[in-house]
């Protein structure tokens, strides 16, 4: 499942113009199947990413700023009843699991996979809940930046975050070179967003692929143009990496690609 954050129609048609004079020309453009989907929150028109994806991912709308949880939920006050999302159904059906990201691993999109929140904000206790999956063993292959306050609010909750993943059996790296695909399981906790997509997808592929039963992976990928240029930069960097993912993985794969936005995210698969 490929996530372009905040690169629905608009801005992809944009990027398909800035880097081929020409709109539809995008490798996402020629995708077999596509199609419009309705992930607006359950209390407002305009969805933020965590009602969004928790909808991509459960199926389920919910309210803004609640993670992967029923629309009963307050925001900050109140949980709703957590909702399963395609990586959990994976976990418990046995295969591997990936969430890769340049955002922070703890943001709406990511956290929307692996945790059930009633206020994004909650980024200590969102990480947490990496190392008490619901099904499963949960994330098997994490990839992202890590902000500063995750660690302090784990600290404030007596966790040394890096020894709790180590115990749990994971390959704790801090750069995205450091990420072998001999790993079983690994979390590369990065200092920065700026890394390569498609070294970060062949890792992660590589590693979960070993599993015979199969594998679920996220990628998200910032497509703000509120940066014209590198918004742009970044979707292109994105098709491409979904064109090669396309080359790289058996034929049986199927490829989503699919995008959060303010009101109908468009999405393709292959």
């Amino acid at each position: 499942l490929f996530l372009g954050d905040a690169a629905g129609i608009p801005t992809l048609n944009a990027a398909s113009i800035y880097k081929y004079d020409a709109p539809h020309k995008l490798f996402i453009h020629g995708m077999p199947h596509m199609a419009l989907s309705d992930t607006s929150a359950a209390d407002a028109w305009a969805t933020d990413s965590a009602a969004g994806m928790s909808a991509i991912v459960t199926g389920r709308k919910t309210n803004n700023g609640v993670i992967s949880q029923s629309a009963e939920a307050v925001r900050g006050v109140r949980d709703g009843e957590p909702l399963d999302t395609i990586l959990e159904i994976a976990e418990r059906n046995g295969l591997s699991t990936g969430v890769m990201t340049n955002m922070p691993v703890t943001d709406a999109t990511p956290a929307a996979c692996y945790a059930h929140a009633n206020d994004r904000r909650q980024a200590g206790e969102i990480f947490v809940q990496l190392l008490k999956p619901r099904y499963g063993d949960g994330v098997d292959v994490l990839i992202g930046p890590v902000p500063d306050g995750v660690y302090a609010q784990t600290e404030k909750m007596g966790l040394n975050i890096r020894a709790e993943l180590s115990k749990a059996g994971y390959a704790v790296r801090d750069s995205l070179d450091a990420v072998s695909t001999s790993d079983k399981r690994t979390v590369a906790l990065l200092k920065t967003d700026d890394y390569d997509l498609w070294d970060g997808i062949q890792r992660a592929v590589s590693i979960l692929s070993k599993n015979p039963k199969g594998y679920f992976l996220m990628v998200e990928w910032d497509g703000h143009t509120n940066n014209l240029r590198r918004g742009l930069d970044r979707v292109i960097e994105l098709d491409t990496a979904i064109r090669k993912t396309s080359e790289l993985v058996s034929k049986d794969t199927l490829i989503i690609f699919a995008a959060a936005f303010l009101w109908k995210p468009s999405f393709a698969a292959v």
